[in-house]
């Protein structure tokens, strides 16, 4: 469940900040209720994206809470073992996090080529895949054979 929701809290940032700064929603009740809580002050000046980052941000934090933890510790401390294997199992958790963040982000860029193309040209297409990483995006002319003109095209290596 953490990290789904380290995850998408990205995106649920993004979303948030999208909906704010559309002025044409201004009025739209999620964003007064929004602006009516950070008026109110209770939040001792925070941010709704605040509160939203913070569970995202304790792992990293714990890892090195621990770290500094585990250099402090004697060797022969009875604990020593116990905080030694926190420490892997935190480290290993924040390695699977920044895995599966990586995954979202290259989903994400994965939808983003797919809304380039037209209706049609998606039917055919299937880019979206866990197993599909984008490796470059450039740009290259193609020489049009009958023309003596280069034609500017997208490129995508997968």
């Amino acid at each position: 469940v953490y990290i789904a929701y380290a995850i998408g809290c990205e995106r649920a940032l993004k979303y948030i900040e999208s909906k704010m700064r559309d002025t044409n929603k201004k009025s739209s009740g999620f964003c007064a209720f929004i602006e009516k809580c950070q008026k109110q002050n209770l939040n001792k000046n925070l941010k709704l994206n605040d509160f939203l980052i913070t569970p995202a941000q304790r792992i990293p934090r714990y890892v090195l809470l621990l770290n500094q933890l585990l250099e402090s510790t004697p060797n022969d401390h009875p604990d020593y073992e116990t905080v030694a294997l926190s420490l892997k199992t935190v480290r290993d958790l924040a390695m699977l996090m920044n895995e599966k963040k990586r995954a979202q982000e290259n989903i994400s860029k994965l939808e983003n080529i797919m809304n380039q193309f037209n209706d049609e040209d998606k039917e055919n297409l299937n880019l979206i895949s866990e197993e599909r990483i984008i490796i470059a995006v450039g740009s290259v002319f193609q020489q049009l054979p009958h023309a003596n003109t280069t034609k500017k095209r997208k490129l995508f290596i997968f």
